[in-house]
C-alpha cells in the first residue's frame, strides 16, 4: 500500500450486499476513522447496487487500520474486499509553470479508418446519428 502523506485515502470496497446504502457504509468504517464520503455503484435503469462502492477515510493511518480489519470479512454472509484505490496516471493533468501538461492517452485512429482512394460505384455511407 502506496498513499500519499497528508491525503485523504480513497478505498475501494467489493462484495457488499445489494440492499446496502450509503449510510450503511459510513456506520461500518466510522468504526476506523472519519469517513469524508461514501458512494455506492448503482445500476443507471434499475437504481439496484451493483455491489461495490468507495469509500475516502480521513487519514491514510485510518484507511489502513480499515483494509487491515475488513478485507476479507464478511458482511450479512458476502465476503467483502476492502483495497485502496490507485490513481489512473492516464487521466491526471499537471501543471508546471503556466503549462498544462496532459499524460491521458490520445487514442490513434487505425490505419483502416483511413481511405487513400475514393468509393467509386459503392453505395454512400450513411449517418445514423448513433
Amino acid at each position: 500500500m502506496n498513499f500519499k502523506t497528508g491525503i485523504m485515502a480513497k478505498l475501494f470496497v467489493g462484495g457488499i450486499p445489494v440492499d446496502m446504502d450509503e449510510r450503511e457504509l459510513i456506520d461500518i468504517f466510522t468504526e476506523f476513522g472519519g469517513v469524508v464520503a461514501a458512494n455506492v455503484i448503482r445500476d443507471k435503469r434499475k437504481q439496484i447496487s451493483r455491489r461495490y462502492g468507495f469509500v475516502e477515510m480521513g487519514t491514510e493511518e485510518e484507511a489502513r487500520k480499515a483494509i487491515s480489519l475488513l478485507h476479507g470479512g464478511s458482511i450479512d454472509g458476502s465476503e467483502i474486499s476492502v483495497r485502496p484505490v490507485i490513481p489512473d496516471l492516464k487521466k491526471t493533468q499537471v501543471v508546471i509553470g503556466k503549462r498544462k501538461v496532459d499524460f491521458s492517452k490520445k487514442k490513434s485512429k487505425s490505419p483502416s479508418s483511413k481511405r487513400k482512394e475514393p468509393r467509386y460505384g459503392k453505395r454512400p455511407r450513411l449517418n445514423k446519428g448513433y
